[in-house]
């Protein structure tokens, strides 16, 4: 079997024993998604919600177990707004899975072409170097739905409801509101509600909304 790791430099690996392995394993890493297992034999890393890996902890992971999302392993802020100063439509409409990359990169272009200065949560996001990793950005609707049920739930009980505490949650996520990149219109974007899982669009000039960035493996 042979595996294209992607960096810098490709490479090819001659990937032999267990086509996937968990990082519960004992492993060396070779690169991003391949290991070396204590036979000496190269494997798949397979990924799974909850593992601290690729710079913070897995939210999501697609069917190859090889790909998902991480979140940062803490709020980058307590309270900063969505817009820079001026209201205005910026085209991040995308709010699915992997949306949220170019949603933060169009919210960065739109509100910044006429305003260089100011702060604001996709920028905090993009500017975010956390270990070895520096393409952070501000999750999408869906991305950051996920972060709430696969995280902020993680072991809660289907029948429990929304606003129960769970003792095995990740992530350290305060009951307060959270940022998407999701737009809504030129004055609104989407939030979450980590106290109840609702989301909702609300003003992009509020000051009182939490960031918590997120990347793509």
């Amino acid at each position: 079997m042979c595996l294209i790791v992607m960096g810098l430099y490709a490479q090819n690996l001659e990937v032999v024993g267990k086509a996937k392995i968990t990082v519960m394993d004992t492993v060396t890493v070779v690169s991003a998604n391949v290991v070396r297992q204590s036979d000496g034999t190269l494997a798949l890393r397979q990924y799974k919600i909850g593992d601290m890996a690729q710079g913070g902890i897995v939210f999501y992971v697609d069917e190859s177990g090889e790909h998902g999302l991480v979140a940062d392993t803490a709020d980058i802020s307590t309270g900063i707004q969505w817009y820079n100063g001026a209201f205005k439509v910026t085209n991040a409409t995308g709010d699915g899975v992997g949306s949220g990359e170019m949603n933060t990169m169009l919210i960065i272009a739109q509100q910044t072409v006429d305003n260089t200065a100011g702060n604001f949560a996709a920028l905090l996001c993009a500017n975010l170097v956390r270990g070895s990793y520096g393409d952070w950005y501000l999750p999408s609707k869906d991305e950051l739905d996920l972060m709430w049920k696969n995280l902020h739930r993680f072991g809660c009980p289907n029948e429990a409801p929304d606003s129960s505490p769970c003792l095995t949650a990740l992530g350290g996520f305060a009951i307060a509101f959270y940022w998407s990149s999701t737009e809504v219109s030129s004055n609104d974007a989407w939030l979450l509600g980590f106290n109840g899982g609702f989301q909702s669009s609300f003003t992009k000039g509020d000051y009182f909304v939490r960031v918590r960035a997120v990347r793509a493996f």
